[in-house]
C-alpha cells in the first residue's frame, strides 16, 4: 500500500510539473490568440511556441491520467484515502478549479474589464480582450473540456464525503450571526454572514477583523455554545454533550 500511495504521489507530482509547464508554454503565445503573421519575422517563432504549447498539452493530459490512475490503484487497495482527500483539501481544489474553469471561458467568449476611473472627469479607462479564436480558441476549448471533467469528479467527491457524515455543507444558509465557528483550533463569533465566508474578530488579536472560508471551518456552535450539525442543508441543534468530528 505505501509503494502504491508513494508512485501515486509521484505521477500527481509529475502532472503538476507538467500543467505548470503547459502554461508556461501559454503563456508565451500572444494575447488573445493572434494570428500567424504569414511572411513576417516572427512567423518562425510564433510556429515553434504554437507547436510547443499543443505538445506541452498532450504531455500534460497524458501525465493527469497517469497520476488519476495511480491514485485510482491506490484508492482500491486501502479502505482510506491519502492528504489529497482530505475534505478541506477537497473544497480547496474546487474553488480553484471554478475559478479556473471560469477564466477559461471568459478568454473563449471574450471580456472587458475597468482598469481605472478617472475621478474628475468620471471618463473609465476599459481594456478589451476579444473572443479566442484559431488554434488560440482550439485550446482553450480543450482545456475548458479537461477542467470542467476534473471539477465534475472533485465535487462528486465532496458530494458523497457530505452524505458520509466526514465534510460539512456550511454555508450563508446555514450560518448566522452570533454563532461559534471553530477554525484554527479554536471557536470564533461571527460577526458578519458572507457569500462565501464569514467575518469574526481578529484570530491573533485587535480590533480588526478576519474572515473565514465556509470550506475552512471545523465545527459550529450556536450563541448558546450548543453544537450544530448540518443535516440534508438544515441545522440541527445538539444536545451540550455533543462534540464536534472536526468535519470540513
Amino acid at each position: 500500500m505505501d509503494a502504491l500511495d508513494a508512485k501515486a504521489d509521484r505521477k500527481a507530482g509529475t502532472a503538476e510539473a507538467a500543467w505548470a509547464a503547459d502554461q508556461a508554454a501559454h503563456d508565451a503565445l500572444p494575447e488573445g490568440g493572434e494570428p500567424i503573421k504569414v511572411g513576417h519575422h516572427s512567423e518562425a517563432r510564433h510556429r515553434r511556441a504554437v507547436e510547443k504549447s499543443w505538445n506541452a498539452l498532450g504531455k500534460a493530459v497524458a501525465a493527469e491520467r497517469e497520476a488519476a490512475a495511480a491514485r485510482g490503484r491506490a484508492d482500491a487497495a486501502a479502505e482510506t484515502t491519502d492528504r489529497r482527500y482530505a475534505p478541506v483539501t477537497v473544497a480547496r481544489r474546487i474553488d480553484k478549479l471554478t475559478a479556473e474553469l471560469r477564466r477559461l471561458e471568459r478568454d473563449r467568449d471574450g471580456y472587458t474589464r475597468t482598469l481605472h476611473t478617472n475621478q474628475q472627469t468620471g471618463h473609465k479607462y476599459v481594456e478589451t480582450h476579444e473572443a479566442a479564436t484559431r488554434d488560440y480558441r482550439e485550446r482553450v476549448l480543450a482545456e475548458i473540456e479537461h477542467t470542467a471533467d476534473e471539477l465534475a469528479y472533485w465535487e462528486g467527491v465532496r458530494a458523497h464525503q457530505i452524505t458520509a457524515g466526514t465534510a460539512a455543507a456550511y454555508s450563508r444558509d446555514v450560518v448566522a450571526v452570533g454563532d461559534l465557528v471553530r477554525y484554527a483550533g479554536h471557536f470564533h463569533r461571527v460577526l458578519k454572514v458572507n457569500a462565501k465566508s464569514v467575518t469574526v474578530g481578529s484570530i491573533v488579536g485587535g480590533s480588526w477583523t478576519d474572515r473565514v472560508p465556509y470550506t475552512e471551518i471545523r465545527g459550529l456552535r450556536d450563541a448558546d455554545g450548543q453544537v450544530v450539525r448540518i443535516v440534508d442543508g438544515t441545522r440541527v441543534t445538539e444536545p451540550e454533550t455533543s462534540t464536534e468530528t472536526g468535519a470540513a
